[in-house]
């Protein structure tokens, strides 16, 4: 259901009276019983000139969407304000609109803002739009600040407008501790008290606001609810020192997701479905980062000795903790039984070489974990050893021609496009971050350097010390030079003469044998040097952004010279969903070109 929060002022009597007889009030000063005695005649003449008759319902009827049921809430000042909502609830009412009305205090910013809050929190599962063209400017100044903050569409227009103008919500969030402490000096009445009594009271939710679930007519709730719960899931996070992959990676996501998604074509697909599977994979993708083990009836395999593992098999390590602890993680699912079975594969395939709908090449020891710890907690029948594409195992679970095999589908296709694209510098937070975050890389390595034994000591111990003096550089610190093109390949030497060691002795672990500490130390150090070139890549990149235009997404790259070092992932991940991006969707996707 729309939900619609007007607020109203006494214009409609001003442009009554210029067409009646309104002898006596020339200045505008109304009084409650002349209004009264003809309150029949300024409602037909409302009816009869409803496009023109005041700003507010002008605006009301120009934005109102195709929902049968609507819900109004009228607010209004005392007195004469009072009379007019009345007047305007008739109209409305008469029109098939349900009208509540709202007295609030002109010239108390505080109880105005208290008094919209009340309606959003009774309403929050709604689809709520503010429409601020009438009233008391103070009325219409703190219902614009509450909608633009709180991610709640809103309108405005003035009476000789055509077309009223869509006021836009503005990425902010409540720094609650500085409002708290600002407000604390404030006098009654004043609009920072009322935003801080608000806060105290929904502190809960404030922290976890999902715009994206205002799309959903279905299962609002139980995402809000469960976002909650998945905002905080990077804690524990196994490997920080790469770039975040924290809820501000979901975020970005689901900003892109935002940007374009008015522009898709979703008429075959349930779009709450497609929703749910989408916002929750955004949210559940990465949480493999923080598994520190996975564990069947007979063996146990403790990832955390080895780094590199955690990182190649994440999307593995996701899929395995949500069908592991789907009560936990998902709780009661709303939609249909096999929702977690198919969640879990959306969540596994979004990286580049898991493939839509095509071969799959995996290592022996991926392999191995599928088969030992992923593959038995499908309740579904699910082929993993080796990997079918993701197309034939979602047909496992849903009929190809359902509505939820096409939901989980196009969930699956969005998620590997829009995850793809979040190669910034926001990942790497600030350049300040980055400074300290490889600093403590060094400091790390020289900590396991003096505390074990490793393997080709002599290079690492070269390495770090090249890569210290590299922070050094205040060029490359501020990304005016890159990482030397020796160091990286000295980087990739030492992976690729230890990386293959690793993973067959993590087969040797899966059968038995006790760990290797030595090999451990040595992948460890070699990860936390390694992210000297990751975090260099990101850095080049101011955004990344997905456009619509003429039947196409465009990726847009700031700055342009960037294109270069995104172009290959990219079109890659392009290469296997574009057909499947025009089917769900139908848009075509523009490879980066340059």
């Amino acid at each position: 259901m729309a939900v619609y929060l007007i607020t109203v002022g006494t214009s409609v009597l001003e442009n009554y009276c210029k067409e009646r007889d309104c002898e006596g009030v020339k200045d505008g000063t109304w009084k409650e019983p002349e209004v009264e005695s003809i309150r029949e005649d300024i409602l037909e003449w409302i009816k009869e000139n409803k496009g023109r008759c005041c700003a507010e319902i002008a605006t009301f009827l120009k934005v109102i969407d195709n929902d049968n049921e609507r819900k109004t809430y009228l607010f209004h000042t005392e007195g004469i304000g009072k009379v007019v909502a009345n007047i305007l609830k008739d109209f409305l009412e008469s029109e098939g609109v349900g009208v509540h009305l709202r007295e609030v205090n002109g010239k108390n910013l505080e109880n105005i803002w208290s008094e919209i809050f009340d309606v959003h929190m009774n309403n929050k599962s709604e689809n709520l739009v503010a429409i601020a063209s009438g009233g008391f400017k103070t009325m219409s100044a703190v219902m614009m600040t509450y909608a633009i903050v709180n991610d709640i569409k809103a309108y405005y227009m003035y009476e000789s407008d055509r077309e009223p103008t869509e006021l836009n919500a503005l990425p902010v969030e409540w720094d609650a501790q500085r409002l708290f402490m600002y407000a604390a000096s404030k006098e009654k009445g004043n609009l920072l008290r009322g935003i801080r009594e608000n806060l105290l009271k929904f502190k809960e939710d404030i922290s976890y606001r999902e715009p994206a679930i205002r799309l959903l007519k279905r299962w609002k709730d139980y995402l809000s609810e469960r976002i909650k719960i998945w905002s905080n899931l990077w804690i524990g996070d196994l490997i920080p020192e790469t770039v975040e992959h924290s809820r501000n990676h979901t975020r970005r996501i689901l900003d892109r997701f935002l940007n374009i998604y008015d522009k898709l074509e979703l008429d075959d697909i349930d779009k709450d479905l497609f929703l749910v599977f989408f916002i929750s994979a955004a949210y559940l993708h990465d949480i493999g980062h923080t598994v520190m083990r996975v564990s069947n009836d007979e063996k146990t395999l403790v990832l955390s000795y080895f780094p590199e593992t955690v990182r190649a098999v994440h999307n593995v390590l996701s899929a395995y903790e949500i069908l592991k602890k789907r009560d936990f993680l998902l709780g009661i699912v709303p939609a249909d039984d096999k929702f977690a079975d198919a969640l879990a594969l959306v969540v596994l395939y979004h990286r580049k070489k898991w493939k839509f709908d095509g071969e799959i090449d995996v290592n022996e020891f991926e392999r191995a974990v599928l088969r030992e710890f992923l593959e038995p907690l499908f309740e579904s029948d699910i082929k993993l050893n080796p990997p079918d594409s993701f197309l034939e195992n979602l047909s496992r679970i849903y009929e190809r021609d359902s509505k939820e095999f096409k939901a989980a589908a196009a969930a699956e296709v969005m998620l590997k496009f829009l995850d793809e694209l979040d190669v910034q510098a926001d990942r790497i937070v600030d350049e300040s971050y980055m400074r300290v975050r490889l600093e403590r890389a060094i400091e790390e390595v020289s900590v396991i350097l003096e505390t074990n034994e490793v393997y080709h000591e002599e290079e690492i111990v070269s390495i770090r010390d090249a890569l210290r003096e590299k922070l050094k550089d205040e060029k490359f610190v501020k990304g005016e030079e890159e990482l030397d093109e020796s160091l990286k390949q000295r980087i990739g030497s030492l992976k690729e003469g230890v990386y293959p060691k690793m993973y067959a002795h993590l087969i040797e672990i899966l059968n038995g044998k006790d760990v290797d500490q030595k090999l451990s130390a040595t992948v460890k150090a070699i990860f936390k040097l390694d992210q000297f070139g990751h975090f260099a890549k990101h850095r080049k990149v101011i955004a990344v952004m997905p456009e619509v235009d003429d039947g196409y997404v465009k990726i847009r790259i700031i700055p342009e010279e960037a294109k270069g070092v995104l172009k290959k992932d990219i079109n890659e991940q392009i290469d296997d969903i574009e057909d499947y991006f025009d089917e769900y969707f139908q848009l075509g996707i523009k490879k980066i070109r340059g």
